[in-house]
């Protein structure tokens, strides 16, 4: 890829391998949130909790839809997680962040932001960010606002810019309405002429040119 000034990277599963056990303790902590907010049993909570992403694909849809706000999903499942037990200073992505010096880096999320500035330090890459992006609003929580914002504020066209992400729904599909080059994070999928994939976000490097 030729031409890229910004790259945008989302952070859970994309920054971190998603198997990593802080995907488990958010599934835990989501389906926690569920159980009590509609007063259900744990394992009637997790049925629907697991049926949501047939319906909605963007986890802030599927929540809303059961009358859990995004404040109260931040509140109780990223705010209450002690990161420090999952993860560790990233040497590797650290060097990959500096190696790729010549773009600018940003990050969107649907976490929250006291979870992304934690999270950030801890694997040692929050000062190699130019700046993070969250979904907050409830109206519209697709990460196209904010791709569009990055692209508007930095006077970006579409080819300049390539978002990086672990999940086709939710960080690539709005990226490729709007033309941006896009990279998928994942080892379930072969490369196509549409989309190009890599195992993980370390090999990313031999795929950016700054030329």
């Amino acid at each position: 890829m030729k031409n890229i000034k910004s790259i945008i990277f989302d952070q859970d599963g994309t920054l971190y391998n998603e198997k990593n056990k802080i995907t488990h303790c958010i599934r835990k902590l989501s389906i926690e949130l569920i159980s009590k907010k509609l007063n259900l049993n744990f394992y009637d909570a997790t049925k629907i909790y697991y049926d949501l992403p047939e319906k909605y694909p963007n986890p802030f849809s599927g929540f809303l839809s059961l009358g859990i706000s995004i404040s109260d999903y931040h509140q109780n499942v990223f705010d209450v997680i002690d990161i420090s037990k999952y993860l560790q200073y990233d040497f590797r992505l650290v060097k990959l962040f500096h190696d790729l010096k010549a773009f600018d880096k940003y990050i969107v999320t649907f976490s929250s932001k006291k979870y992304s500035k934690e999270l950030l330090t801890r694997i040692g890459i929050i000062s190699l960010i130019k700046k993070s992006y969250f979904v907050h609003d409830e109206i519209n929580v697709s990460k196209k606002t904010c791709y569009e914002k990055i692209m508007y504020q930095k006077k970006l066209v579409s080819a300049q810019v390539c978002v990086i992400g672990n999940n086709y729904d939710t960080d690539i599909i709005p990226a490729k309405e709007l033309g941006l080059n896009v990279i998928l994070v994942t080892t379930l999928l072969k490369n196509t002429n549409e989309i190009l994939c890599i195992e993980s976000i370390y090999d990313l490097l031999k795929y950016l040119s700054a030329d």
